[in-house]
């Protein structure tokens, strides 16, 4: 069984925060082996989230930090004479927080489940799921552990062409070594030791005194604690939150994903504890036929975010898993979700679950300086941000870093194209900042990360002939993948019967310029006609 501690390694020393890091000038916040950050103003439209939007904003930024939110025009803050200025002409949001993926798993395609299962269970033991999900990356992982640096680098790119500064669910090693740290934030492994790292688990609480005394004392550890809770539509899904109801294991640190199982009066127990939600509609549409009682959820004032859950039966990104929470609502008699609900669910309130919200989640003086910035398409902020795709990506940065962007603006903040790397998302010019002193995967371009991934993916056979042994001796390196659970005894042979998977498509980046994607999705049956054809998902894109 999956420890739901999590396999983390290198957690971070301390939980409880430390002194404010606007107060010294020694700290730099996310990883103090990288460079400071350096100064620099960006003007737009500022959304802070904890406020109203300043329509002609300006954001002074040094060491990692937003020192100033001001509007043009009001004084400056001194020691900004010589910085960068960029004119971004788009809107300021901070960066996107995911609080449910499994990142190792998004070079996966989306796999289409055969019918709607009733929990989490039924699924894993399916040899289809085995057959397309569980063995292709046990092929590429296991049996090919170089390739991992190829993984993490192409799923990390995948956050950041989407929009995310921090994600959840980066719990794989390699020798012992993080590999998701450096880029993009970590919640397991935040790598900052003003921020708490989180715990996880999984796989269901067995009803046994020593599991439920363990995950009593996670809870009662204070920090962030993700636990898949009621992952399903049947009884043996709720029967999850009635073992917690029953044993009082409620908490306001406690994050619970998914919830589709639970009934709606069960929605106002998890608010009255502050216990907070992870609402993943297209990956519990897409494997239970339903996703969780959206109007309960709001009706209860319960805090919640979303979670682009992975690839194989979920979201490529938070900016499509919006897009389908959007029309969840639209559809749900008193479900609707408002623009602002959400653009709060995977920015403020998303900080606060994961026990970041004092240093991320808003744009304010002394908090970090993750930043998302898109172009003004509506005139309404949060319609903005939810209506947006990856093309509309102006900058992403991260702890005073530009790490991606369009081309024209990564160049006016200072970086040369030597330091940079191209990509075109839907024709338009976008270059990569992956540069990281510290980093284990320096080297590991894109580039080089899809073309050796897409090499492998298309011939199964040849990656597993060519898996070596380890020298005699040599410590075996490993990745981890929290979903690797091992098949029960009644599938291993209908599994056997079933011929392998001999090649898979490297699942793209975007779904900007994928066509094929909406055309998988209309082919399943159980998925709701809302999510499907021209007036469905296709209309935002």
């Amino acid at each position: 069984m999956t420890d739901f501690t999590g396999k983390t390694t290198g957690e971070a020393a301390s939980v409880a925060a430390g002194p404010d890091p606007a107060a010294r000038s020694d700290i730099v916040p996310f990883d103090a082996a990288a460079p400071s950050a350096s100064a620099m103003v960006m003007f737009g439209k500022i959304v802070p989230m904890h406020g109203e939007a300043i329509d002609d904003g300006v954001l002074y930024l040094n060491k990692g930090l937003i020192v100033a939110v001001r509007k043009r025009g009001d004084p400056s803050p001194a020691g900004f004479e010589g910085a960068p200025r960029i004119e971004t002409g788009g809107v300021i949001y901070p960066g996107l927080l995911d609080l449910h993926n499994h990142l190792a798993y998004n070079i996966l395609p989306l796999w289409i489940p055969p019918r709607a299962f009733g929990n989490r269970n039924d699924w894993l033991k399916l040899p289809d799921y085995r057959r397309f999900v569980n063995t292709p990356m046990g092929t590429l992982t296991r049996r090919r552990p170089d390739l991992i640096k190829s993984i993490v680098r192409y799923v990390e790119t995948k956050l950041l062409v989407g929009g995310v500064t921090s994600g959840q669910g980066m719990h794989s090693t390699f020798g012992g070594v993080p590999y998701f740290q450096g880029i993009v934030r970590n919640f397991e492994v935040p790598a900052d030791r003003e921020l708490p790292s989180a715990k996880h688990k999984i796989t269901d609480l067995e009803d046994e005194p020593a599991e439920i005394d363990k995950f009593r004392r996670t809870v009662q550890s204070g920090k962030p604690f993700f636990f898949h809770l009621a992952e399903g539509r049947d009884l043996v899904a709720r029967a999850q939150f009635e073992l917690l109801k029953r044993e009082q294991l409620f908490a306001n640190n406690l994050v619970t994903i998914h919830c589709a199982g639970l009934e709606p009066p069960d929605f106002a127990r998890l608010a009255e504890a502050n216990t907070r939600v992870v609402w993943s509609p297209l990956s519990n549409l897409l494997l239970y036929g339903k996703t969780l009682e959206v109007k309960s959820l709001l009706q209860s004032g319960a805090p919640f975010s979303l979670g682009s859950d992975w690839t194989p039966s979920g979201s490529r990104n938070l900016l499509l898993e919006m897009k389908v929470a959007t029309l969840v609502g639209r559809n749900t008699p008193n479900g609707n979700v408002s623009a602002r609900k959400l653009a709060e669910a995977v920015t403020i309130v998303a900080a606060r679950s994961a026990g970041w919200g004092d240093k991320l989640g808003s744009i304010e003086d002394g908090k970090y300086a993750d930043l998302l910035v898109l172009d003004a398409d509506k005139p309404d902020p949060y319609d903005n941000l939810v209506a947006a795709t990856e093309r509309d990506i102006r900058l992403v940065v991260i702890a005073g870093h530009v790490r991606y962007g369009d081309e024209a603006l990564v160049g006016t903040a200072g970086l040369a194209q030597a330091e940079t790397e191209p990509l075109r998302v839907d024709g338009r010019a976008k270059r990569l900042n992956l540069n990281h002193p510290t980093s284990p995967l320096n080297g590991v371009t894109l580039a080089k990360a899809t073309e050796a991934l897409r090499d492998e993916m298309s011939d199964l056979e040849r990656a597993v002939s060519r898996s070596l042994a380890p020298p005699l001796g040599a410590v075996q390196d490993t990745i981890e993948l929290e979903l690797d659970i091992e098949p029960e005894n009644d599938v291993i042979a209908p599994l056997a019967a079933l011929p392998p998977i001999k090649s898979l498509e490297l699942d793209a980046l975007t779904i900007v310029g994928d066509a094929r994607y909406f055309d998988t999705l209309d082919s399943i049956p159980h998925l709701p006609a809302f999510l499907k054809g021209a007036a469905g998902l296709r209309s935002f894109y």
